[in-house]
């Protein structure tokens, strides 16, 4: 009987490590999506400033110039 118990167990063990495996991965996966996704705003957050920079008008200059 305690045999049985173990092995339930065991197989329990195996299960739970089984499905705590998949989540890892998908967790992996979004990470991977998201760290891409915040590259893509970088580059796009830098070109939004380098229009900005050439839009701004000159220190010193009044806009009614």
């Amino acid at each position: 009987m305690k045999m049985k118990k173990i092995e339930q167990r065991q197989d329990d063990l195996e299960v739970r490590l089984t499905y705590q495996q998949r989540t890892i991965d998908e967790l992996n996966e979004v990470v991977i999506e998201l760290a891409d996704r915040v590259r893509q705003l970088e580059l796009d957050n830098g070109r939004l400033k380098e229009m900005l920079a050439t839009l701004a008008p000159e220190p010193g200059i009044s806009p009614d110039e």
